[in-house]
């Protein structure tokens, strides 16, 4: 076989280059290539950077803008809440009903420890309502202040400072007493704040903080707005405290006319007031004396719950009381008094009770439209006394009857209004039949000869109408004789009232 040279003919019909001959001449390269290598990667660096501090800039911008968004929904759920606060305080007549609204809720809306309100009683003295998370120690011993106490919330109310702020324990040092009670109170900073009129307000609202606290700008916005939203709420409940005062002045006069002379018989008697704007109504009790040593245990309510039904009680049981002295007949006195009030323009409705009782101890009952009462004696059981039954007075219907008993010597009657016995949930049978149980239970507890029976039902009626969801005004009658044929007129009767 023939050997090919490398000078011989390519396949391609060229000639091959020496290999041992032809080496590639090397690049020419500039000698600056190096540095400016180094200075494209340092400016590609430098970009790097930049880019990597805008991207954070960029990153900390949309977490300020989102924290920001965050907060200002907190801002405007806050403010919704403190609008809230302000509408709630409307359903309240006192300052101290508005006081307790005000601290429950800046408590919550604050993050706070606890919050109270404080107001001027009088010249001399501050009453402070607290919210419930303040420390019961501090609830029992601050209820009531001199105004002149070194303390920040009654410098605010005096008017020797504006509002006070302090944000650590290290500036409570001007009050010493307010250094002293720090830890009992769990208090490291707080805030008193004037509501009404800044100098002369009329309430301080304080927040505490258990650890140092800094206002923050929607903190102050949140604290300007809602002692704005409450201010009249204060204004209000003063004129309402005022109205009420006037109004009870005016039904504890009207009830308190004196009870009738009857020798021999033991009186107690319950009234209390509606806890509505006015807290006054239309219930009464009173002591007729009739003819020949008899005399009339009457108890009635008027319809309403406000200064009107206050005036009209005191024309109706008048009406009724006269009629019956005149009549000597309480069935009579009855319809006589409802033909009476169908006549007058607008005419009250009052529901009431009569029970006429014997020299022997006999006793004829008559109701327009008022519960039965309830006899007991002492170890006996209790029992609802059956009543002749008719319309309310005022109604016009007319058609009363009476129904007779007789009363034993000891015996307790216990007459009352549908505000001693009417609960939010139960029908009046019901309600009549639990406070008979409750009668004998007081009563199972009173001497054999009966000396502490009225004041053991009058405590038990007392406790009862005690309850935070009435409305309704409460009078009770209780009567006990040791012989109704001692019972006869010449002296004032033993009399115990609530």
């Amino acid at each position: 076989m023939e050997r090919r040279t490398a000078e011989g003919p390519d396949s391609r019909g060229g000639r091959a280059a020496d290999v041992s001959g032809d080496v590639p001449a090397p690049l020419d390269t500039d000698e600056d290539e190096p540095d400016e290598l180094s200075a494209r990667l340092a400016t590609a660096l430098d970009d790097e950077r930049l880019l990597r501090n805008e991207l954070r800039s960029t990153r900390n911008e949309l977490r300020g803008v989102q924290a920001e968004i965050v907060r200002e929904r907190l801002g405007r759920m806050l403010r919704s809440e403190v609008s809230n606060l302000a509408a709630s305080t409307s359903g309240e007549a006192s300052r101290s009903g508005v006081a307790a609204v005000i601290a429950e809720g800046a408590t919550k809306i604050f993050s706070a420890t606890w919050a109270m309100v404080a107001f001027v009683t009088d010249e001399q003295f501050v009453r402070i309502v607290h919210g419930g998370s303040v420390p019961d120690e501090i609830t029992r011993d601050w209820a009531e202040v001199p105004l002149d106490t070194s303390v920040p919330i009654c410098d605010v109310l005096r008017g020797a400072a504006d509002r006070i702020e302090l944000g650590d324990v290290d500036e409570f040092a001007p009050w010493p007493l307010l250094v002293a009670e720090a830890d009992r109170a769990m208090v490291a900073s707080m805030v008193a704040e004037p509501i009404g009129t800044v100098g002369d307000p009329d309430a301080v609202l304080a927040i505490g903080w258990s650890d140092p606290h800094d206002i923050d700008d929607l903190e102050r916005e949140l604290l300007e707005l809602l002692v704005g939203r409450v201010g009249p709420a204060f204004t209000r409940s003063v004129r309402s405290e005022i109205d009420a005062e006037i109004a009870s002045t005016l039904q504890t006069w009207l009830l308190d006319v004196g009870t009738a002379d009857v020798e021999g018989l033991e009186v107690a008697k319950l009234y209390e007031p509606g806890r509505d704007l006015l807290s006054v109504g239309g219930d009464w009790h009173d002591i007729v004396p009739l003819s020949g040593s008899r005399f009339a245990i009457v108890i009635g309510d008027v319809c309403g719950h406000d200064v009107r039904a206050a005036v009209e009680m005191s024309q109706v049981r008048h009406v009724l009381a006269t009629n019956l002295h005149v009549l000597d007949d309480p069935v009579a006195a009855l319809q006589m008094s409802d033909e009476y009030l169908r006549r007058r323009t607008p005419h009250p409705l009052a529901t009431a009770l009569v029970v006429v009782v014997e020299p022997d101890g006999s006793a004829t009952l008559t109701s327009a439209g008022h519960p039965p009462p309830i006899a007991c004696r002492p170890g006996d059981e209790a029992y609802v006394v059956e009543c002749g039954l008719g319309p309310p007075l005022g109604s016009g219907l007319g058609g009363y009857s009476s129904r007779t008993t007789r009363l034993t010597a000891g015996t307790v009657l216990t007459c009352y209004t549908d505000g001693v016995v009417e609960t939010r949930s139960d029908d009046i049978d019901a309600c009549i039949e639990d406070l008979r149980r409750n009668i004998e239970i007081a009563m199972s507890g009173a001497d054999e000869d009966g000396t502490n029976a009225l004041p053991a039902v009058l405590d038990m009626l007392q406790r009862r109408v005690d309850t935070p969801w009435r409305t309704d005004d409460a009078a009770a009658i209780i009567t006990t004789f040791e012989n109704p044929s001692s019972c006869r007129g010449g002296s004032l009767p033993k009399d115990t009232q609530v």
